[in-house]
């Protein structure tokens, strides 16, 4: 799960990522930034 989000709120993305989700990216984003991501957790 990748959370895509316009908050920069540390608690809310923290919390996110405790419940499961496996990165975030942040408002505004560009797609280098997502294929990124992707590649990253694919990766592990």
């Amino acid at each position: 799960i990748i959370l895509i989000t316009a908050s920069d709120d540390q608690k809310i993305i923290q919390k996110c990522l405790n419940s499961g989700v496996s990165s975030y990216i942040s408002k505004p984003f560009d797609f280098n930034q997502v294929l990124k991501v992707i590649s990253d957790i694919l990766a592990k």
